[in-house]
């Protein structure tokens, strides 16, 4: 079970003083007070980061010496379900929730939970994501390599300032293919970080079409400096033969912050592989 710290992100315009450098709230301006956060003393972060694999029995705890409902917001609301929110003492809930894995898509998505007294004009809300915002996504449309042939990303706007990135495709060898083998490349500073390589060899499934058991992503870095502002990646058939012919689409490169790294290190999280099918 991964409990993830919390932030107490304190709304309805009054301020709730200082934080003292124990933990706990000095100077207060109001009695009534909500805080959220995680029993094992940790870091303050900003949101709760979830793993791209999901995670069954989330919790988040609830501290608060006022009566508080406890609601849940997304623009998709069934990415994430709110299993119980049980209270398990007059000043303590727990939020037990269920997020689902990925499929077919790295991009991120948000949730916010809710957590007002609304008669006292108090609240506070914590921020939940799963995902990585995308750098560059290459056109849909279906791609057709064949022995011989490569095809190379445009340059990714604002990846210098990143220290990590995810990049991700669907790929797949068409029926009469004699290879499933795709080279994947890159070009300018940068490497696998699973492999410490610039290229790699990837075995894509059989298949018709771009479908969630054809996806493919692998983290990259520049050992501890920013991205290349140059950074690419060539994709190309890896056999020679006039039967080769191999075929992909949705490329995409994912931006990952340094907290979300951190997370991904955390929770042992894969840095490449096939995405799982949803």
């Amino acid at each position: 079970m991964r409990i993830p710290w919390i932030p107490a992100a304190l709304a309805a315009g009054l301020a709730l003083g200082a934080c003292s450098s124990s933990g706990g709230y000095e100077d207060v301006l109001r009695p009534e007070r909500i805080r959220v956060y995680e029993l094992n003393a940790g870091d303050d972060l900003s949101v709760v980061i979830l793993p791209v694999e999901g995670i069954e029995d989330g919790e988040i705890h609830v501290v608060t010496d006022v009566d508080v409902d406890i609601t849940y917001e997304a623009s998709d609301p069934s990415w994430l379900t709110i299993d119980q929110v049980e209270r398990t003492a007059a000043d303590h809930y727990v939020v037990h929730y269920t997020v689902p894995a990925l499929s077919n898509t790295l991009d991120r998505r948000y949730g916010m939970l809710n957590i007002a007294a609304p008669s006292l004009f108090l609240g506070s809300f914590v921020t939940l994501q799963q995902g990585y915002s995308v750098r560059y996504a290459a056109p849909s449309a279906t791609q057709t390599l064949q022995a011989g042939e490569s095809w190379t990303s445009a340059y990714a706007e604002g990846i210098r300032s990143d220290y990590n990135d995810f990049i991700a495709f669907n790929a797949w060898a068409p029926e009469g293919s004699s290879s499933n083998r795709l080279l994947v490349e890159i070009i300018g500073e940068g490497t696998f970080r699973d492999t410490g390589q610039r290229s790699r060899i990837v075995e894509v499934p059989a298949g018709k079409s771009a479908s969630a058991g054809n996806w493919h992503y692998f983290r990259v870095h520049n050992d501890g400096e920013r991205m290349d502002a140059d950074f690419q990646v060539r994709l190309s058939a890896a056999d020679a033969g006039e039967a080769v012919r191999l075929q992909f689409a949705r490329f995409k490169i994912y931006r990952i912050t340094t907290s979300q790294a951190a997370s991904i290190e955390d929770d042992n999280e894969v840095d490449e592989g096939q995405m799982q099918e949803g």
